[in-house]
């Protein structure tokens, strides 16, 4: 399964995909295959890529748990600029090459809109160690809510963080960065809001039950 992406992505985006392009052409693809693909810009491109079926208007059902765990291992892999390593049961999984290329497909139609306002800024910043380490402490975090198994549309905010950070490392644009924490944030409130509802309907129910 292949895809076309309009000239119109900044170069490195472009370089994304022309890459991810090449390895879903295979057939049979592995977690582990994946990874060896991509090479040693890995760490982001696999967050930017796994966080994408979760984006479009039809996610791709059961995938959560595997690709938020692959989102975790490679983040905390990227503070320490280390080859990501995944438990084997994890890189033997299958990846269905046909429905990620559509997923990318999908989310290629909207990058190229607004890749103008996306470069450079603030790179000290982000590629420092703390700045690298904090980002991508955000990105652990999110894959972690992404591999609980919440209701289904509760997927949409961590995964969103995660490709925003993921660009903006990739891009080495703060600004976004910042964008992606306050993506973060909104997401963590919005998170604890509906656990301390649910807390309380339940609660509230065993109370009535009780009596």
């Amino acid at each position: 399964m292949t895809f076309q992406m309009k000239n119109k992505t900044s170069s490195t985006l472009s370089l994304i995909f022309e890459t991810i392009g090449l390895s879903l052409k295979k057939e049979n693809l592995t977690v582990s295959d994946f990874f060896q693909d991509l090479g040693e810009r890995s760490h982001a491109i696999v967050i930017f890529v796994f966080s994408l079926p979760f984006l479009t208007p039809f996610p791709i059902p059961g995938l959560s748990i595997l690709f938020g765990a692959v989102i975790m291992f490679s983040s905390f892999a990227m503070i320490f600029n280390i080859p990501i390593k995944v438990p084997h049961y994890l890189g033997k999984r299958s990846i269905s090459s046909h429905k990620m290329a559509s997923a990318i497909a999908y989310i290629s139609k909207y990058l190229w809109r607004v890749e103008k306002l996306i470069h450079p800024r603030g790179e000290y910043l982000i590629q420092h160690f703390l700045g690298r380490t904090f980002f991508c402490l955000l990105i652990f975090f999110s894959g972690f809510i992404l591999a609980l198994p919440l209701p289904p549309g509760t997927n949409f905010p961590p995964a969103f963080v995660c490709l925003i950070l993921a660009i903006a490392l990739l891009e080495k644009d703060f600004l976004l960065a910042i964008i992606g924490t306050i993506g973060f944030i909104t997401m963590t409130f919005l998170f604890s809001s509906l656990s301390q509802y649910v807390i309380n309907l339940i609660l509230k129910y065993a109370d009535f039950f009780r009596l």
